[in-house]
């Protein structure tokens, strides 16, 4: 009951005109969206965001994994272990850009 009331008082301060209009802005926006294909670019953007999370939660697994023997084999420090941790993700976007210029010039044709 005192929800039909205080609806009530807000129909009456805003108008019925006021609210089919704020109603109004959101659905004129979705569908210029889909004329301009807006939805395929942010599913596009969610997939590739997906697909990254999952790769970085993966090499994430892989560094952890190989900084226990990397530490003790190697005798590394508290602050050397952070560096090589910090550092593995690049090495391995490093690696992947050279893998795929040498890929390109000398893999099969």
């Amino acid at each position: 009951e005192d929800k039909r009331v205080l609806m009530k008082e807000v129909e009456e301060e805003d108008g019925d005109e006021d609210m089919m209009e704020n109603l109004e802005g959101p659905r004129q926006l979705g569908a210029q969206c889909q004329d301009n294909n807006c939805l395929n670019i942010v599913y596009l953007s969610s997939l590739v965001a997906a697909i990254g999370g999952l790769l970085f939660g993966y090499d994430v697994g892989v560094i952890s994994g190989a900084k226990v023997q990397v530490a003790h084999e190697m005798k590394l420090s508290c602050g050397q272990e952070e560096a090589l941790v910090s550092l593995m993700p690049f090495g391995a976007l490093t690696a992947s850009l050279v893998a795929a210029k040498l890929l390109d010039r000398f893999g099969r044709k």
